[in-house]
């Protein structure tokens, strides 16, 4: 069990530092075993990526129906997608049944 640590107010609050004993994994548990497909049911946000601006608020203030936002990328660059804002791959933006879709074409090479 922790002690208790030094008490030092924060407003009107009294705060302490946390203390914490000596760490061991729990009987039977295998750190970094569990298999991949424990992962299946996680939901993440992913993001199709096809440029970026960067505008001073006083122009953004002058936008108005029909106004155009240049991006940093070229035409036919590829579009980036990202899951949690980390960048998985490149690739197209295409369309299926009328609606908008990605089609991935490459990875991003992995960092060591």
């Amino acid at each position: 069990m922790a002690a208790e640590g030094k008490k030092r107010p924060v407003g009107k609050l009294p705060v302490r530092e946390a203390e914490f004993g000596q760490l061991t994994p729990a009987g039977g548990l295998r750190p970094n075993k569990a298999p991949l497909e424990t992962l299946g049911p996680v939901a993440v946000d992913i993001t199709v990526e096809l440029g970026r601006a960067w505008v001073p608020v006083r122009e953004v203030l002058e936008w108005e129906p029909g106004s155009v936002l240049r991006l940093d990328k070229v035409a036919g660059e590829p579009a980036e997608v990202l899951i949690n804002g980390c960048l998985l791959g490149r690739g197209e933006v295409v369309v299926v049944n009328e609606r908008l879709a990605f089609r991935l074409r490459t990875f991003r090479e992995k960092e060591d």
